[in-house]
């Protein structure tokens, strides 16, 4: 997607940086409305009202210096994210800094402006304060994942109610399915498995209390081996659990485990596989029926 191509001039007397960040200054008018309102509520508090304009002036000062120092937008640019970072920060119950990070990490990581920007801003600070994620690391995995799998922004909205709903689901945290996700989604999309089951497998697993680290390495050396033998890796998740489920002694389904997915892991793996905890085939379930933030 196509980024703010306005950029702030570092120089070694920082006179580039310097400029920008003072014309954030006048930013501070375009919040005017903002503020007003903020500032009826806080006439009946009395004498502690100043105080508080003051340092609602100044944490909104530094909000709009740190978007101009992780976009480097100035001018229309600028006034663009500023509007957006508004209407988001007066909109939902976060602090200006949290506001101002979602605002200049999805711009810079996906590009996004305007409505686009203010709507997946809000859904992604929506799901960090319901569920105590961190909003930087967070952006970072968004971003890996809308690239990974191609997705819009309605898609990235999506992909919000869905680790939102699979967390609720499984207990697992939204950090750590994001993580995953991150981490692990090129191995389930090259074996032609969706996101949403990728998401539900992967939640599956942390309410199961089975280490997503400890199996992921021998299912992604089996999907690579089929790919080179020309199988279908959706089929040969099938046929190994059905084999795996019809074993009549635990010993068998190790074996057959360790011989589609290495030594590492097998054992996890054909556990739960006989336990329910492992669908192959219906990955998604735990997530199917969920609604997210």
């Amino acid at each position: 997607m196509a980024k703010n191509n306005i950029q702030v001039k570092i120089l070694g007397d920082a006179k580039g940086l310097t400029g920008a960040v003072d014309k954030a200054d006048g930013k501070l008018g375009q919040l005017g409305t903002s503020i007003g309102k903020i500032g009826l509520a806080l006439g009946a508090m009395g004498g502690l009202a100043a105080g508080a304009m003051l340092k609602l002036g100044g944490e909104f000062d530094s909000a709009i210096d740190s978007i101009i120092v992780g976009t480097g937008a100035s001018g229309a640019a600028l006034d663009d994210l500023t509007e957006q970072f508004e209407d988001v920060f007066t909109g939902i119950p976060v602090s200006s800094g949290d506001a101002a990070n979602a605002i200049q990490g999805l711009n810079t990581v996906l590009g996004y402006t305007g409505d686009e920007l203010e709507m997946v801003a809000t859904s992604t600070l929506e799901m960090a304060r319901m569920s105590g994620a961190a909003i930087d690391p967070l952006i970072r995995n968004i971003g890996g994942v809308a690239a990974q799998w191609g997705l819009t922004s309605d898609g990235v909205n999506d992909y919000n109610d869905l680790i939102f709903g699979a967390a609720q689901a499984s207990g697992a945290s939204v950090d750590k399915l994001s993580t995953g996700v991150t981490k692990f989604g090129a191995v389930w999309q090259n074996a032609g498995v969706t996101l949403e089951e990728t998401v539900g497998f992967m939640a599956q697993l942390e309410k199961g209390g089975i280490a997503l680290t400890r199996v992921m390495p021998g299912i992604n050396a089996a999907t690579r081996k089929w790919a080179e033998d020309g199988k279908v890796a959706t089929e040969e998740f099938a046929k190994v659990q059905d084999a795996i489920l019809a074993a009549t002694s635990e010993a068998e389904a190790l074996a057959i485990a360790t011989d589609a997915f290495g030594a590492e892991g097998a054992q996890r793996v054909s556990q739960g596989i006989r336990t329910g905890i492992i669908d192959f085939e219906n990955m998604g379930a735990i997530v199917s029926d969920t609604e997210g933030s």
